[in-house]
């Protein structure tokens, strides 16, 4: 038993260490080329975040389940400590070194959301919890929970995957831009909370990440990205977003209930 685990665990430590290779040579023999493949992810995570801001101050209604904030911050804080050690460890190497203090102001930016989130959306997110109004001394005992069981949850699976350069965990970060809306979106009567322009970004960014090498930040990277299982399940996550985008489409938007709200004879009093 102990000749099986031990044979058995040699694979996933090669094959890590060979993915951390591939990237290492990746960005060091085409930094230029890898610097445009890797915009979208990178400055299309800060677009959503600044969609996240405005809707949910304007119409006090989240444009996502609030678990994806904390999932993200938890990956994005564990990521930033990651990739200061790789830093470290490969003399300050431009990649490493961009990313983790990338991450940091990610993190920043997350906390920020979250704040937000408990001023403007509380009632949104936790109402139904709740037999009266949710306070923001309620609101943030939630999102600390939420938090503790969210880097549970990263530390665990990371150990599980082997992931000592947190490109398996980007992977999942995009996976659940499809996921997260496509319930949420689906019990809403109306588009407040949410955008058009926010769903086509989602779908921009998750087909862009599931893209052949040459385009997609992935696979470009490596090759341990470019198979068929990769492929998979970008088809079927890419048209999650296209369904939500749709699913949107087909809402009323938001000046079109403010008329009707203004018309009827509730507003008139």
């Amino acid at each position: 038993m102990h000749l099986v685990l031990k044979i058995g665990a040699k694979p996933i430590k090669r094959e890590a260490t060979m993915l951390l290779q591939d990237i290492l040579n990746a960005y060091t023999n085409h930094p230029d080329f890898m610097k445009m493949v890797s915009i979208v992810p990178f400055m299309g995570g800060f677009l959503i975040w600044c969609y996240f801001y405005f809707l949910s101050v304007k119409d006090r209604k989240m444009p996502i389940p609030f678990w994806m904030y904390t999932f993200w911050f938890a990956h994005d804080a564990t990521a930033a400590v990651v990739f200061y050690r790789l830093a470290e460890q490969h003399n300050g190497f431009w990649f490493f070194q961009s990313t983790w203090i990338m991450l940091v102001v990610w993190c920043v930016v997350e906390i920020v959301g979250m704040c937000l989130a408990v001023r403007f959306a509380r009632q949104d997110i936790w109402g139904k919890y709740f037999a009266s109004p949710v306070t923001k001394k309620q609101a943030t005992g939630w999102v600390l929970a939420e938090i503790a069981a969210m880097f549970a949850v990263v530390f665990l699976l990371r150990g599980l995957m082997d992931d000592d350069t947190m490109f398996k965990w980007f992977v999942l970060t995009n996976a659940v831009m499809a996921i997260g809306p496509f319930y949420l979106w689906r019990t809403r009567t109306d588009r407040t909370g949410s955008s058009i322009v926010l769903a086509i970004i989602f779908v921009i960014i998750v087909a862009n990440n599931f893209s052949p090498p040459g385009i997609g930040m992935f696979t470009t990277a490596s090759p341990y990205f470019d198979q068929p299982w990769f492929y998979f399940a970008g088809v079927v996550l890419t048209l999650m977003t296209i369904s939500n985008l749709f699913v949107l489409l087909r809402l009323p938007s938001k000046k079109a209930v403010e008329a009707k709200w203004q018309q009827s004879p509730a507003a008139s009093r």
